[in-house]
């Protein structure tokens, strides 16, 4: 018996290997054809973070003086926009919220005059044109 105990046993761990070798296949396949997706997930979820902790406080200390500053009151809540100069020459304006007595994350605008036109762009976009923005 301990012949046939010994055969079973053999190709127990050569049927394992070989399962093994496939599964660790599959997945350095999987990473190899996802890295590019697995990479811009994890950019996003990096400048998500940083775009949603800024306050006006923060903006100017990681990026200095900007070249427009507007505060108004719009019924209870303070609105202030800040324009930068992105390092292309791009203006960017924030658009800051003070809702009680705390700042929401901002909004990326177009400000003409009074009018103010949200822009929809990633939070990966925004500190793109703003790196200053990423610095701690």
């Amino acid at each position: 018996m301990d012949g046939g105990h010994e055969k079973k046993m053999g190709i127990i761990k050569i049927a394992l290997g070989v399962f093994l070798g496939i599964a660790a296949f599959a997945v350095v396949a999987y990473l190899l054809t996802h890295a590019g997706e697995i990479k811009r997930n994890y950019q996003e979820s990096n400048a998500t973070s940083v775009v949603m902790e800024l306050t006006p406080a923060k903006v100017l200390e990681r990026c200095g003086l900007p070249v427009k500053d507007v505060s108004d009151i719009y019924l209870h809540d303070v609105i202030r926009l800040m324009t930068y100069k992105g390092p292309r020459g791009n203006e960017l304006t924030l658009s800051f919220t003070k809702s009680g007595m705390s700042w929401l994350p901002p909004s990326i605008v177009a400000a003409y005059g009074s009018q103010i036109e949200p822009i929809n762009l990633s939070n990966r976009e925004i500190l793109l044109l703003l790196p200053c923005l990423e610095k701690q």
